[in-house]
C-alpha cells in the first residue's frame, strides 16, 4: 500500500512521538518532555490530522489535543523552580 507524501509525513511524526513518549517512560527531562510538546505541535498542526482516511479522524485529533494539554502542564512542571521541599530532598 503506498500512501500519499502528506500521510507518510504524519505516520512519520506520530511515530517519532511514540519513540518519545517511550523514552521519556524510561528516563523523564524537560528535553523529552519539550520534543512531546514539539511534536504534538507538528501533528495537530499538520493538514491531515483532522482528517485521516479512517473515520477516527475526528475522534483522533481530539485525543492530540488532551495529549498536548497534559504535556503542556508537565513541561510547566519542569520549568517551575524547585520548592522548598524538594530542595531538601536534593
Amino acid at each position: 500500500m503506498t500512501y500519499p507524501t502528506s500521510d507518510k509525513q504524519l505516520f512519520t511524526l506520530e511515530h517519532w512521538l511514540q519513540v518519545l513518549l517511550v523514552s521519556y517512560q524510561t528516563n523523564p527531562n524537560r528535553q523529552l518532555a519539550q520534543g512531546i510538546n514539539d511534536y504534538l505541535n507538528q501533528i495537530l498542526s499538520h493538514e491531515d490530522s483532522h482528517y485521516s482516511s479512517n473515520d477516527n479522524g475526528q475522534a483522533k485529533a481530539c485525543q492530540y489535543h488532551a495529549m498536548q494539554r497534559y504535556w503542556r502542564w508537565q513541561l510547566s512542571k519542569w520549568e517551575q523552580p524547585p520548592t522548598a521541599i524538594n530542595q531538601a530532598a536534593a
